[in-house]
């Protein structure tokens, strides 16, 4: 089992879970038993969507760092959290000064952040506008968890109004810019597809019925000129080893779909029409092309 699917089957019967509790707290318990069950079934909700953002990240090979960080922090702020729901311990006894109320805010402002820087870093081969927005959207991000932090624990302890506008403008540009950036990625892959450039094969075959020998467009069903037989050659499309996207005709060093580089030997090479008909003739040789009668 692949890491895709591992990850896959560990959100599911996580969510299930957790519907599993709110479900038993919600129709079977009562008092203080009903309240623990179902702060756990939110609690287990929640890290499991940020940890399976993280992950999500991971299995695509983008900002592993950042992205593991996520998936840690995730795991130990939720046995951290369940195990003072259920033992009824006070986190002041630990941080003399300090409630649960402001530790349950940090650590989930915290493990949101690290999917959402993670998320941001998910794309490729952006183009330099992008790359800025993408680095505003970080940074600003950054400071809106430093001020989040500062805000609940008060550490610098400032009360200065114009501290806590410049938080809000940072939280402001950091939204927008985390929204915009999925447009101008997407915008950037359109201008690499448009960009791309495609051949229109032929293959020189002869026609298995009349034997009259003609070219065939590759991938198009076509007739025979003199008996009409109907013939149709299929071509092997090489893959991205990426993501996956078909790469057949493809003339550029960069995969449309998500910017991974091709390697030389899997790009498509335009040649002289003698060049494909000898090609075509050693690929179906003791081969017959696909035909349907009419």
């Amino acid at each position: 089992m692949n890491l895709r699917k591992f990850l896959m089957y560990v959100a599911a019967m996580s969510f299930g879970l957790s519907a599993l509790l709110g479900v038993i707290a919600l129709l079977g318990m009562s008092g203080r038993l009903m309240e623990k069950m179902v702060l756990t079934s939110l609690t287990f909700s929640y890290f499991c969507l940020t940890s399976y953002a993280c992950a999500f990240v991971v299995d695509q090979r983008r900002a592993r760092f950042i992205a593991w960080s996520g998936i840690v922090w995730s795991i130990a702020l939720l046995g951290w959290t369940v195990s003072f729901i259920w033992i009824d311990r006070k986190m002041s006894a630990f941080f003399p000064g300090y409630w649960e109320g402001e530790f349950t805010a940090v650590g989930l402002y915290t493990s949101s952040y690290f999917a959402h820087v993670s998320l941001l870093w998910l794309g490729t081969k952006l183009e330099l506008r992008t790359a800025m927005i993408r680095w505003t959207a970080t940074i600003c991000a950054t400071i809106a968890l430093w001020y989040v932090v500062d805000l609940l624990m008060g550490i610098l302890n400032f009360n200065d109004d114009f501290y806590e506008r410049l938080g809000g403008v940072v939280a402001i540009i950091a939204a927008c810019t985390s929204i915009v950036l999925p447009i101008f990625h997407r915008l950037d892959r359109l201008r690499r597809e448009n960009d791309t450039k495609t051949l229109n094969p032929k293959v020189h075959v002869g026609c298995p019925r009349c034997g009259l020998n003609q070219d065939i467009l590759a991938g198009r069903s076509e007739r025979c000129t003199q008996c009409r037989l109907r013939i149709m050659i299929d071509v092997e499309e090489p893959r991205c080893s990426e993501c996956g996207y078909l790469l057949y005709q493809l003339t550029s060093n960069a995969c449309p779909e998500c910017g991974h580089d091709v390697p030389f030997s899997e790009q498509w090479k335009p040649k002289s029409p003698s060049a494909d008909i000898a090609s075509s003739s050693d690929e179906l040789d003791g081969k017959s092309p696909k035909t349907n009668d009419d």
